[in-house]
């Protein structure tokens, strides 16, 4: 083993020689070898690297545009699970309204009448600043949509299909229908 060695020690020695004898004023070098295959090294290290950073900066972004996602979509789900629940509540509200709108017209003390519309107005600002809606059905050409046929009338004075009388107003909160509007529809 020693033998191979020195053959390749002095082999070594040749080279360097040899390619000082071939290059006129540079001396051998033996380091200089060993340097360009450090360099070379590296180089390709470098290149690892660089290829290793442009992944992990790749997933980086993935992961940012995910957590983006999520965030964005877990928000819209809260919105509609809020929106759900209170349209829950209000549409249980909604017979207290009608109780409060009948016991307005039957009320004859106008000092009674005026503390019980203060409060009926007070609770409608309330609702109507969450979003309900009151359907304006009167007069109206009947839509399915919005409005549950109770009675049928013949009428001559109107267009056919067209909402005479409204037994209970129908609600809406934030576009979506919480109770249709029983109404009397005209028919020719």
């Amino acid at each position: 083993m020693k033998e191979k060695k020195t053959n390749t020690d002095c082999e070594k020695k040749d080279v360097e020689q040899n390619a000082a004898v071939n290059e006129p004023g540079t001396e051998a070098n033996p380091e200089s070898i060993e340097e360009k295959v450090e360099q070379l090294s590296l180089e390709d290290r470098l290149e690892k690297v660089m290829a290793e950073n442009e992944s992990l900066k790749n997933q980086c972004l993935r992961s940012i545009a995910d957590y983006t996602n999520l965030k964005q979509r877990s928000d819209r789900e809260r919105r509609d699970i809020i929106i759900q629940a209170n349209a829950r509540l209000i549409g249980r509200l909604l017979p207290v309204i009608d109780n409060f709108e009948r016991a307005l017209s039957c009320i004859a003390d106008p000092s009674v009448s005026e503390g019980v519309v203060m409060i009926y107005r007070q609770l409608l600002d309330i609702l109507q600043a969450e979003g309900l809606e009151k359907i304006d059905c009167e007069g109206q050409p009947f839509d399915p949509h919005f409005h549950e046929a109770l009675m049928q009338e013949q009428c001559s004075e109107t267009h056919d299909n067209t909402v005479l009388q409204v037994f209970e107003p129908g609600y809406r909160f934030k576009n979506k229908l919480l109770r249709a509007a029983k109404v009397k529809v005209s028919s020719n």
